[in-house]
């Protein structure tokens, strides 16, 4: 289909089907929302919220200090058994303490939720959120 302007230039029909946000195998137009393998239809997502993995500090904190207590309990005894044990606790904990949170974005389908997203790159969850809240205001 071709549009010519006031002119006679010929110019583009603007496009009803705009593309909000794309990286990768990501993709968010106003009518779809596309994850590699999933696609969901803009027109059934009611909302979008975004959920975070809490980090799991109630073990974390315990695991370190049982390390700690291994560790120096084995050192003062003597015992390679117990030093090499809380070392192993020690790092556990710190590990558990400063792991990555994972995001994702989880969208409200017709009275169920579905997980559509998850990745450890909050900027991209939020990019993508903030797309998905874009195209479903327009759609309204």
């Amino acid at each position: 289909m071709k549009i010519h302007d006031k002119k006679g230039n010929r110019t583009m029909p603007e496009s009803p089907n705009k593309i909000r946000f794309e990286r990768a195998n990501i993709k968010v137009s106003d009518t779809r929302f596309e994850t590699g393998a999933e696609s969901f239809p803009i027109k059934k997502i009611e909302s979008v919220r975004i959920e975070s993995e809490k980090r799991r500090t109630r073990f974390a904190i315990p695991l370190l200090v049982a390390g700690v207590g291994a560790l120096l309990a084995g050192m003062f005894a003597n015992i390679p058994v117990l030093i090499v044990s809380g070392a192993a606790f020690i790092v556990g904990g710190t590990m558990l303490c400063f792991a990555s949170v994972t995001c994702s974005v989880v969208l409200s389908m017709r009275g169920r939720d579905v997980k559509a997203l998850t990745s450890k790159d909050s900027a991209l969850i939020q990019a993508v959120a903030a797309a998905l809240q874009e195209a479903i205001a327009q759609r309204r």
